[in-house]
């Protein structure tokens, strides 16, 4: 009994798998969308082989997957899914045909005819291993009047949609030429509203445009990539890179197009918290890019990601719809168009989303949802900006006339009192002229000795250098230093201690009156003086005249050797064109005589030696 029984029903499936039919191709057929009578097998591991799956297909394991309503779609899936076609053509019927599948996001696909070579495709394989070269998968098909057995293996890290449409040659033709035509018109379209409102940021210099066009571009450079026009001229060689490169682009576009929302609907000032949605969702979005960038060289699951790049795309477009609504509430009406545009692409986002999850049927339009949806938010927003510059244009053309209004009413007022605010006008100017005559020779002037000061020495030091630099005449530099004076001040108290040194400064400026030369206090007990012109043997014998000047005042230094106030020198003179290091070797030159000096006894005068 249970032997009848297992024959019984082997019998029903046998009889089952006879009553399969084939698809029967007629001669006047240009396209033939394959949606009935195909059998699936999902691989949930990816290692059946060919033979396996034949046994598989024998023992009835196969499931009619019958789509009248659309494409075949197996939505996000990290199986591998076999296709059993049966095809057979009419007699009159042509024998060479073409099988299109025309989605992008397959990375392996292989066709196993009953006879001849296995073809084997996809986003992972170099494009020379498409039997046509073509943005779609296309396979050559060679049909006879009987029944005859087609395989078809795929997986994709996207949604695994499968759309299979049989071509004769002249009619696939056809179809290509309509398909360019359309093509062309979208991208021709979206580039040129991406180059006028590139020109316009160019000339406005106003960042929205300059967004707007990052996001055009990113936007339709994702759409190529979807397009399969990517892979065929612009990354060619790089398959790895293509399996991620409309999910990549798309992510780039979406943050870009998050931060011209913030720009143009203004979210930081009108609705500080959904600006900070909508910059958690850029800053998803960058992270997501990130994360397809990284799967080119780590094990990143693509699959999560592109499902995660739906779910904030979702996420973003209620956030870009709930801002517009309350900064349509404050009344920003001009903002119409933006939302009209938004809505449109978030109802292409949303359609696109819930086809690729298998929750809507795939055909043409959901296929394209996005991609025409697109077209019209491009032009949408177009709009929109026209619109706030219009807008805006109307608002600074009232405020100009208010202004005007305003600056009349002013000018009469004016008027009245011309006479009184030009006498105060000079008067003041007059005092400011004295103010900074007095606040110059301040500026540049030792409040305490009367000579000028540091920075006056180091700009006339600068001007001295380049003029001798330019002459080839030597300069030289005297650094002197009042032998003691810490001594001095702690015996006789500071307020002697400034008289010492206004007396010294007297001296010094006594015998340098030439206008290009120059006395300076350098700091504290240490002066400074810039000779132009003059030999090392005469800039010698006037550092010592110097010295016997102040020697001579006799002031009174009960803690010094001489008994009387001295002071040490160093001196440097050269030519600017011996070194080329600037103003500074000279300083370093005489402050090292300087401090020779000191160190052989003080009270005397060190001159450099080896220069001019």
């Amino acid at each position: 009994m249970t032997r009848r029984c297992l024959l019984l029903i082997l019998l029903l499936l046998g009889c089952c798998q006879k009553w399969a039919l084939a698809v029967e191709i007629r001669a006047y057929a240009g396209k033939t969308p394959l949606v009935s009578d195909i059998e699936a097998l999902e691989d949930r591991t990816g290692q059946l082989t060919i033979e396996a799956v034949r046994q598989l297909a024998q023992a009835g394991r196969f499931t009619p997957v019958s789509n009248a309503d659309g494409d075949l779609n197996f939505g996000f899936t990290a199986s591998a899914y076999w296709l059993r076609i049966r095809l057979q053509r009419q007699p009159e019927a042509a024998s060479r045909w073409l099988l299109e599948v025309p989605y992008g996001q397959i990375n392996t696909l292989q066709w196993y005819p009953p006879q001849g070579e296995v073809l084997s495709t996809g986003n992972d394989l170099p494009l020379s291993s498409r039997p046509v070269f073509h943005r779609h998968f296309v396979f050559p098909v060679e049909l006879d009047t009987t029944e005859q057995v087609f395989y078809l293996r795929a997986t994709s890290s996207y949604s695994l949609t499968l759309p299979l449409v049989l071509w004769n040659i002249k009619g696939f033709l056809r179809h290509e030429q309509g398909e360019l035509i359309w093509q062309f018109l979208y991208y021709g379209a979206l580039l040129s509203l991406l180059l006028y409102n590139f020109l316009l940021y160019c000339s406005l210099g106003d960042k929205r445009f300059l967004f707007y066009s990052l996001y055009a571009a990113f936007l339709g450079l994702g759409m190529l990539a979807g397009n399969g026009y990517g892979r065929l001229y612009l990354w060619t060689e790089a398959p790895a890179f293509d399996a991620i490169s409309q999910s990549s682009i798309f992510c780039l576009a979406a943050l870009f197009g998050a931060h011209f929302t913030r720009l143009f609907l203004q979210t930081g000032q009108r609705a500080p918290h959904l600006d900070r949605w909508l910059q958690g969702h850029a800053v998803a979005f960058l992270l997501l890019a990130c994360g397809f960038g990284a799967s080119l060289y780590w094990a990143v699951p693509i699959l999560w990601l592109n499902q995660w790049m739906l779910f904030n795309a979702l996420g973003m477009g209620a956030a870009i719809a709930v801002a517009g609504w309350r900064v349509q509430r404050t009344g920003a009406h001009h903002i119409r168009f933006f939302l009209l545009a938004w809505g449109v692409l978030w109802f292409g986002v949303v359609v696109a989303g819930l086809r690729a999850f298998g929750w809507l049927p795939s055909n043409v339009l959901t296929s394209y949802a996005l991609q025409i949806a697109s077209a019209f938010e491009m032009l949408l927003l177009s709009l929109a900006l026209a619109d706030i510059i219009h807008a805006e244009r109307r608002s600074r053309e009232q405020s100009q006339q208010q202004a005007l209004q305003a600056q009349q009413q002013m000018l009469e007022v004016l008027r009245h009192s011309e006479e009184k605010l030009e006498r105060a006008v000079r008067e003041r100017t007059a005092e400011l002229e004295r103010a900074n005559a007095q606040l110059q020779v301040l500026g540049t002037t030792d409040s305490l000795t009367g000579l000028a000061n540091r920075r006056r020495f180091d700009q006339v030091l600068a001007n001295a250098w380049a003029h001798a630099s330019s002459s080839g005449q030597p300069i030289a530099l005297i650094m002197l230093d009042v032998d003691h004076f810490k001594q001095y001040n702690d015996h006789y108290g500071h307020v002697a201690g400034d008289q010492c040194l206004r007396q010294v400064g007297q001296v010094l400026a006594q015998y340098v009156e030439l206008p290009e030369e120059l006395v300076a206090r350098y700091g504290g007990e240490e002066f400074a003086v810039i000779i132009m012109g003059r030999g090392a043997t005469e800039v010698c014998a006037l550092a010592e005249r110097l010295r016997s000047g102040i020697e001579g005042l006799a002031i009174p230094h009960a803690c010094a050797s001489p008994g009387v106030v001295t002071i040490s020198l160093g001196v440097a003179s050269l030519v600017p064109t011996a070194l080329g290091d600037g103003p500074d070797a000279l300083i370093r030159i005489a402050d090292a005589e300087l401090y020779r000096a000191k160190q052989s006894g003080r009270n005397r005068v060190q001159c450099a030696h080896g220069f001019a």
